[in-house]
């Protein structure tokens, strides 16, 4: 079972993100139509384009994609970037397909995996190029690169490969959301709001919340007065 098509070729995407596939299906047939929402990745792209940029999610194991085929839809549609979000069991297939993948394409790395073992996948030779390596919670830090990808120098955890050795500076961010706070996706949130949650003055469900780069991912649990 497949799930075919195209990404639009007549958009100029500044960045497809791709859900990799737990099984490469050129090899397997998917037996089931179960599958978890990619919910991290959608909220990067809603951040990206609220913030101009053209983005689209593949969701390759959802549509029972091969390798190749996802490859295929990748080249075809040459966006700037290709985002690919790293996990355990997905983690040799994600290897694979950017392997096949256009070496003229930018390539962004981010998920668990990441940020497990960020130097390991920096010194992983199998893959050919990586030019931000994003740990934890990207909302924010995603349409900064998309910008301008020599921004990763100021940026708090994004690591990158140069020239086959690993880049790893430690940088800290005087403001925890990077961006403006009302460039984020969460219309429901008045300013006074926002004004709470930045001086800590807003209750949360996590109480160890403390302003950090990846702050989006508690900002999400805060609970509006």
């Amino acid at each position: 079972m497949t799930g075919g098509g195209a990404i639009e070729s007549d958009l100029d995407l500044d960045l497809v993100l791709v859900n990799s596939p737990l099984k490469d299906y050129d090899q397997s047939v998917r037996r089931n139509d179960f599958t978890l929402p990619t919910l991290g990745l959608a909220y990067i792209a809603t951040c990206a384009n609220q913030n101009g940029f053209s983005v689209r999610v593949l969701d390759a194991e959802a549509r029972g994609l091969g390798l190749s085929e996802v490859a295929a839809m990748l080249n075809e549609a040459r966006p700037r970037w290709v985002g690919l979000n790293l996990l355990a069991p997905t983690y040799a297939h994600s290897v694979h397909l950017l392997q096949l993948l256009d070496p003229s394409i930018s390539v962004m790395l981010g998920g668990h995996q990441a940020k497990a073992m960020p130097r390991a996948i920096l010194e992983d030779s199998r893959i050919p190029r990586i030019d931000a390596l994003v740990l934890g919670e990207a909302e924010t830090r995603v349409p900064i690169l998309l910008t301008d990808v020599n921004t990763r120098v100021e940026l708090p955890s994004v690591f990158w490969r140069d020239g086959g050795k690993p880049m790893m500076p430690v940088v800290r961010s005087k403001n925890p959301f990077l961006l403006a706070p009302t460039s984020m996706p969460c219309r429901c949130w008045t300013e006074a709001i926002w004004t709470r949650i930045l001086t800590g003055t807003a209750e949360f469900l996590n109480p160890r919340w403390s302003p950090r780069a990846d702050a989006p991912l508690i900002v999400r649990f805060a609970v509006q007065p």
